[in-house]
């Protein structure tokens, strides 16, 4: 070769380095451009502006990467401006744009980004019917993409969208199968931010029926939430879910606990749509607890302070309306407020928990109002609903509104049916073993919290042990160096060896008191136990007792729509209200911690109350109450109780005729001599001036001088400005 040819080659080699840099520099021009379009596009309230400027960049890059044959470029250009027409309202265009890149990326065999890319193309499908099915395909292609290329981050992101989309799909088994992968992928990796996945693993776990791992799963969520200080709206759909749970298996205190966190965040964030879920559910919460003007006062102010612009916040807001008012017994709102809900289904192609809250607002309503042809079409639609979602809670109401509509039209062999279904589909969703595993569930979380602090003293304690016991010997040394005499080695020695026979005697005794102590713990644990084992069963046959009162409530009020006389009527009536007495005071006891007493204060109000609005007399008789901060035990509870129920019912009946004002006085205090006296006096008509106790015929006159007489009390009725009874019994029982 000659110098010419050596010229030339070098020329050439030149030449090819500076194209091979150029070439390296106008991609990494287009890379700039892109990330610019990125800036743009994903600034924080964004503008009509900033979408523009994200599309002047866009082009430019998909421009130069044309010209440059950089299909990787390309391909993102494409994948961008996907994203920009879509925003911009242009579906059509978008996936034109998106199908385009997905093109580029396969033909080069781009994994990653032919990953992102289906994963973009899902997000132009809906989350229901077609689109939700074509929604799951673009996610299997793109977890496909992803696990070919490795990109293991990116797998178990796409496991975790495919759990929620099924769930949606109401595919629960399917769900909790990816959700599940998408779990033990982030753990392989080290990944730390785990919350959304189990809260995911919580909701699904509930919504299926298994509430011990959805309350596992939710503690798991909230407990890393925050021990990572994730303070984002993401922590809000946690508490909520974990809220869920919690309301499933009537736990109203927790539930109401995580709703409220729940709402503080939505509100930070200014989530309306949070909000009025949240508002709905808190709502529901109140309503259990027998909270109603509470609740309508609450949903009156998230009304006013948030309005609902969406379909599904309408629905909240009017469902809430709906069922307070139902609860009221206020039916002419209550119907209202259904008419709105059935012009907005009339309005709106709703979805399934559009309409599945629809349904539970509208059905107690038409079924009250004797409106039975409707209600049969209702309870038709969402039992249908129920079952296509796999909701098993949701069936299981259905069935319980079944059983009451037809005991109201006297197909009782199919409301007994319906009945069964409904209690067996409640059990095998509130059964003791599940409830005594959540509590479980509780314990091991907390003990966990205190073996962690527990841990960080020991290794403290341990630290300063180690610093002392180096401290000790530096003195040693240094005492026996100035010491070192035969008397002291001798001395010294005749210590040690006491020292270690009081140790070895000392160990013994602490080891023997070690195991006492084991036994003595083993023993109170199992006593406490049982203590809290006997606590649930007695809380237990209180609710159910509660129940079966109700149900009795229920079939008198169904009864009575077959009887004609007023006789009849009124005296079916006043057996519900004594029925009612008596289920308050079991529903007091199962909600409260004392099983053994109720609080007469808080027991008075609610009878009088249910009395109040039984009789619709909340305008014409006022009441006013003078308890006592008393407890009385379950003996004298239900005694005073009918007699309070008698006294009240009578003075209402009799003492005011032709709807005259009055009021009515009650009053229950201690008196000397360890003696509880109650009154109940009004300023009524009074009795006939020949009226003689002894001489009547009444059973609600005889049931209260009887029941007087169970609980040793003295029992009088005077006749002054009115009528006013008194019984005085000992606050101990005699017998």
């Amino acid at each position: 070769m000659n110098k010419w040819q050596k010229l030339f080659l070098c020329t050439c080699l030149m030449a090819g380095i500076i194209i091979s840099a150029k070439a390296q520099q106008d991609t990494s021009r287009v890379n700039a451009l892109l990330q610019l379009s990125d800036h743009y596009f994903l600034k924080d309230n964004r503008k009509k502006s900033d979408l523009d400027s994200a599309m002047l960049y866009v082009l430019s890059a998909l421009k130069l990467s044309n010209t440059l044959l950089y299909q990787k470029g390309t391909g993102n250009s494409y994948e961008q401006l996907s994203k920009i027409v879509h925003v911009n309202g242009d579906s059509t265009k978008g996936r034109y744009f998106s199908g385009k890149a997905i093109d580029i990326f396969k033909a080069n065999n781009y994994l990653t980004e032919l990953g992102d890319a289906y994963f973009d193309l899902a997000g132009y499908y809906s989350f229901s019917g077609n689109g939700l099915k074509e929604r799951i395909h673009a996610m299997k292609l793109s977890l496909d993409a992803f696990q070919k290329a490795k990109s293991r981050k990116k797998e178990a992101d796409i496991f975790k969208e495919l759990g929620d989309l099924y769930q949606i799909q109401g595919d629960f088994s399917k769900s909790m199968e990816s959700l599940k992968q998408s779990l033990k992928i982030y753990q392989q990796i080290g990944y730390l931010e785990l919350m959304g996945v189990y809260d995911l693993l919580g909701f699904v776990s509930t919504a299926s029926g298994d509430q011990k791992e959805g309350i596992r799963y939710g503690l798991l969520a909230v407990q890393t939430a925050e021990m990572l200080g994730d303070s984002s709206k993401q922590v809000c759909t946690i508490y909520n879910r974990l809220g869920i749970t919690y309301l499933n298996l009537n736990e109203l205190d927790k539930a109401n606990t995580y709703f409220r966190k729940a709402l503080s965040v939505a509100k930070k964030y200014k989530d309306n749509n949070a909000v009025h879920e949240l508002a709905f559910n808190i709502t529901h919460v109140l309503l259990s607890q027998e909270k109603k003007m509470e609740s309508l006062h609450f949903l009156h102010e998230i009304e006013k302070d948030y309005n609902p612009e969406d379909v599904i916040s309408k629905i909240r807001i009017v469902s809430g309306f709906a069922t307070i008012y139902a609860k009221l017994n206020n039916y002419t709102v209550a119907q209202k407020y259904c008419t709105q809900l059935l012009n907005i289904s009339e309005k709106y192609e709703l979805n399934n928990e559009e309409n599945s809250l629809l349904y539970g607002a509208v059905i107690p309503v038409l079924l009250t109002t004797h409106k039975y042809p409707e209600t049969h079409k209702y309870l038709m639609a969402n039992g249908q609903l129920a079952e296509k979602t796999g909701l098993l809670m949701n069936l299981a109401v259905n069935h319980l509104w079944w059983f009451k509509l037809d005991s109201a039209q006297g197909n009782y062999i199919s409301a007994i049916a319906h009945y069964q279904t409904y209690k067996r589909l409640n059990d095998s969703l509130f059964n003791e073993s599940k409830s005594r595993q959540v509590s479980q569930l509780e314990i091991v979380y907390n003990i966990e919290q205190k073996d962690k602090d527990l841990a960080f003293k020991e290794q403290n304690i341990q630290l300063l042990t180690k610093q002392a016991q180096l401290q000790y010997s530096q003195l040693q040394a240094s005492r026996v160096i100035k010491n070192f005499t035969l008397s002291g080695i001798v001395l010294l020695l005749i210590i040690i060896i006491l020292l270690y026979k009081n140790m070895q005697h000392r160990s013994k005794n602490h080891k023997l008191l070690q195991a006492q102590q084991i036994e003595i713990q083993k023993k109170n644990t199992s006593l406490e136990d049982l203590i809290k084992e006997k606590d649930w069963l007695v809380k237990e046959i209180h609710h159910r007792v509660k129940n079966n009162f109700h149900m009795v409530i229920g079939l008198l009020g169904t009864q009575s729509g077959y009887l004609k006389t007023e006789e009849a009527l009124s005296a079916i009536s006043d057996s519900q209200h004594r029925i009612h007495a008596m289920s308050l005071i079991h529903q007091k006891l199962y909600q409260s911690d004392n099983l053994s007493a109720i609080n007469m204060p808080d027991y008075i109000h609610e009878l009088v109350d249910y009395l109040r609005d039984s009789f619709n007399i909340r305008q014409a008789i006022r009441f006013k109450l003078q308890i006592d901060r008393i407890e009385l035990d379950l003996s004298r509870c239900i005694p005073l109780g009918l007699i309070l129920n008698e006294a009240i019912t009578n003075a209402i009946k009799y003492a005011f005729p032709d709807g005259r004002d009055g009021i009515i006085i009650i009053s229950l205090s201690q008196v000397p001599e360890h003696k509880i006296l109650l009154t109940i006096t009004d300023n009524g008509v009074g009795l006939p001036a020949a009226f003689d106790i002894n001489a009547q015929n009444s059973m609600g006159m005889n049931l209260m001088q009887g029941l007087s007489e169970d609980i040793d009390g003295d029992f009088n009725i005077v006749n002054h400005d009115g009528t006013s009874i008194s019984i005085a019994f000992d606050l101990t029982l005699t017998n």
